[in-house]
């Protein structure tokens, strides 16, 4: 059990790593401004991050 716990664990935080990377390179890309799976994270994201 303690190992099916650690496998899900590690899986949600890669998850969030990913989408949270993929956010960041769309905020801080400057060449390419109209990426449509970056407006959809930006529009996701919650109040603080947006600003």
């Amino acid at each position: 059990m303690k190992k099916v716990i650690s496998v899900l664990f590690i899986t949600v935080v890669t998850m969030l790593l990913v989408v949270g990377w993929r956010w960041f390179a769309y905020v801080t890309n400057t060449e390419k401004r109209y990426d449509e799976v970056g407006i959809e994270l930006n529009i996701r994201m919650p109040g603080p991050l947006n600003a």
